[in-house]
């Protein structure tokens, strides 16, 4: 694993053959991933990373990027080749008007069934055993991970408001955004809104109406204890509680929320 750091002053990037290396650099900071870079940037302005990006040796000058996440995969992806020594060439073998066999193996057919015997192992050497399967988790960068997708969690649920805001709806399943366009939002936006009947009881026993249920007992209902009763995804539950939801929009139903010890909790008042 490549350890990277990044100085602060000069934005120089430099790859280090361990951690403890690269923890020597004054006034940098350490990173050994894409998303530990991500998480680094986090706290960046944007015009850093273009800076960055214009220093780097062959990059094509660019003005802005068109999010953080485009600018730090770009560099991730340019910073790979650093420190890498040039391959060496080897001298190509003089050619032979023929091919010599390499064992008696090659030359004597085996009997049907039987593989070639394999040639014997020359004296002083020794056979070199593979690494043993599973290695030690390293916490630290393990740590970092979990880090830089917290963020990039938050990341996706600033820009979808924004992104509401921007397209003047609020998308009540975002689905996969990546397999998803504007044209396709604004045609389910479309659909959504043709006239449809006034809010109608829910039937017995349907998921909605167990979710309301469980929103309406005492202490109400976190989004996990909701996604594990129904077996839906995270999405869809948020989706369901929203400002937007179906429990307002079809049901008129009021969810609130408060925060209870570590837990946010989810209710709807009698």
């Amino acid at each position: 694993m490549k350890n990277f750091t990044i100085e602060d002053e000069t934005n120089n990037i430099m790859v280090h053959g361990s951690a403890k290396e690269a923890d020597a650099v004054p006034n940098s900071e350490r990173f050994t991933s894409e998303a530990a870079l991500l998480k680094l940037a986090a706290n960046w302005p944007t015009a850093r990373l273009v800076e960055i990006w214009n220093s780097l040796p062959g990059a094509n000058p660019v003005s802005k990027f068109k999010n953080r996440s485009t600018g730090v995969a770009r560099i991730w992806k340019a910073i790979q080749t650093l420190g890498e020594a040039a391959e060496e060439q080897t001298p190509a073998e003089p050619e032979t008007p023929f091919d010599l066999p390499a064992t008696i193996a090659d030359v004597a057919p085996q009997p049907p069934g039987v593989a070639p015997a394999e040639p014997p192992a020359e004296e002083g050497t020794t056979s070199v055993e593979e690494p043993a399967a599973g290695t030690a988790i390293d916490r630290d960068d393990c740590a970092a991970l979990l880090k830089a997708a917290a963020v990039a969690q938050h990341v996706f649920w600033d820009a979808l408001r924004e992104l509401e805001q921007a397209i003047g709806f609020e998308i009540d399943n975002p689905g996969d955004l990546a397999e998803t366009t504007i044209d396709d939002l604004i045609a389910k936006n479309e659909a959504r809104r043709k006239p449809k009947t006034r809010a109608k009881g829910t039937r017995e026993n349907s998921k909605t109406s167990q979710v309301i249920a469980m929103l309406k007992r005492d202490g109400g209902a976190t989004i996990d204890e909701i996604m594990t009763a129904m077996g839906w995804q995270k999405h869809t539950t948020r989706a369901m509680l929203s400002a937007g939801g179906s429990l307002i929009k079809k049901h008129g139903l009021a969810v609130s929320s408060e925060t209870v010890g570590d837990k946010r909790v989810y209710s709807i008042k009698a």
